[in-house]
């Protein structure tokens, strides 16, 4: 009896077996392995449960944000296809409230943006895309991580802007350039920006379009000039490295560097092209601007010229309203004299003087010339008859043969004719009878 009791207390003192502990072991795993999923994936649905619940508050904070800025969305209605809103803008407006969930982060790897999609024209109609970085507040555990966010949407008035453009002439230096309805410069316009980025990805450099945002110019750097005729209205925006736009800025440029025109406008008798005959008065007509400003003035030096003159020169001066100036010179030729004109005939071979009307047995030679001097000058004209009409030109002496009637008259260069002087030629040459001598 002490045998068997001494025996059972020493197997009772042994423990567990290896398989007795195998067993153990096993059925440890198969609990742990059915119980820590389940844990992990209650933790996991509690994450996505606490980031569906923020993604709702950041979706009324969205909507607020629109109607605060609705003004925006429509003046850019048509230019954008999307519109880029930094989360942490509606942090710090007030809008959003971060609790158990914080999505405002600082890494430029890792934005919190909202992308609004128009629905329609109104200007606040939207469908949202979040991308959204956000973790626990507790722990800081990521509970989303967003993809790639897309690029090229526009900016809103309060996040993506122009803070500050300086327009002025020609340089920095210049004076500011005035924005008015009606401003008009010679000068180069210049233009620099800044912009705030709330993107955080870097202002890559400004655009401008002048076509109503149809197409759009890159210049690379905060800064460019105008420097040729233009009237336009200049929309600038700020396009950083991920290709979001700024929202736009709108100014109106005017430069008329084309100078003006104007021609003279003469009344007075001009018989020709290059004499007046009568008081001659100029003044101006058809005024242009170079390029739209206004013609400010125009004038001649000389409004009137009353004394004859073999030359007097003028000028028009025509100004248009940014100061580009044009000048223009003519010459003013004026005879009012009337030309006057003598005749005189003599025998040929006597040289004796014959006066009109006055028998002559010989040839007349007719010599004119004129009696006074016109600032134009003059030229005599002849032709045979009473009542004819000189047309012919005098270039020297007139030899007459027979009996006739010549008439002349002088003309100036400003086509003033003198009175017409006629010479009536009555030759009458002896005839010689010849006589028959006879021998007897």
């Amino acid at each position: 009896m002490k045998k068997q009791d001494k025996k059972k207390k020493s197997k009772q003192s042994e423990g567990f077996t290896l398989v007795e502990l195998l067993a153990v072991l096993v059925i440890m795993g198969i609990i742990m392995g059915i119980t820590v999923p389940s844990v992990a994936q209650i933790a996991t649905t509690q994450r996505a449960q606490k980031y569906s619940y923020h993604e709702k508050i950041v979706k009324q904070a969205t909507d607020a944000y629109v109607d605060q800025y609705r003004d925006t969305f429509q003046e850019e209605q048509g230019s954008c296809a999307c519109y880029n809103i930094p989360y942490h803008l509606l942090v710090d407006e007030g809008l959003v409230n971060e609790e158990d969930v914080t999505c405002t982060v600082t890494e430029d790897t890792d934005r919190s943006v909202i992308l609004a999609y128009p629905l329609d024209d109104s200007g606040h109609n939207f469908r949202y895309e979040y991308y959204l970085t956000c973790t626990t507040k507790e722990d800081g555990t990521i509970i989303n991580k967003p993809t790639q966010v897309p690029s090229g949407c526009c900016g809103v008035n309060g996040n993506f802007v122009i803070t500050d453009a300086i327009i002025k002439y020609n340089d920095e230096n210049g004076a500011f350039y005035p924005q008015s309805d009606n401003n008009w410069t010679k000068e180069n316009v210049y233009q620099r920006f800044s912009a705030t980025n709330p993107y955080m990805a870097g202002i890559k450099g400004y655009e401008y379009s002048l076509d109503g945002g149809n197409s759009w110019t890159l210049v690379g750097g905060d800064r460019f000039t105008f420097s040729t005729d233009m009237n336009k209205r200049v929309q600038v925006r700020a396009v950083d490295n991920d290709g979001n736009h700024s929202s736009v800025k709108m100014y109106d440029v005017r430069i008329d560097k084309t100078k003006p025109d104007a021609n003279f406008n003469i009344s007075g008798t001009r018989n020709n092209s290059e004499w007046y005959s009568s008081d001659v008065k100029i003044g101006v007509t058809g005024q242009t601007d170079g390029f739209g400003s206004g013609v400010a003035s125009s004038s001649v030096d000389i409004p009137e010229i009353k004394n004859e003159t073999a030359g007097t020169q003028v000028t028009l001066t025509v100004t248009d309203k940014v100061g580009n100036t044009a000048t223009k010179t003519t010459t003013i030729k004026v005879d009012k004299t009337k030309p006057t004109i003598s005749v005189n005939a003599v025998q040929k071979g006597t040289n004796t003087e014959v006066a009109s009307g006055v028998v002559s047995k010989y040839d007349l030679v007719i010599t004119t010339k004129a009696t006074n001097n016109p600032l134009s000058g003059q030229t005599i004209y002849y032709c045979e008859g009473d009542d004819c009409d000189p047309t012919t030109k005098v270039t020297g002496d007139l030899t007459l043969t027979k009996e006739t009637v010549v008439c002349f008259q002088s003309k100036s260069g400003a086509n003033i004719t003198s009175d017409k002087v006629c010479y009536n030629a009555n030759i009458h040459k002896q005839e010689t009878i010849p006589v028959n001598v006879g021998t007897s």
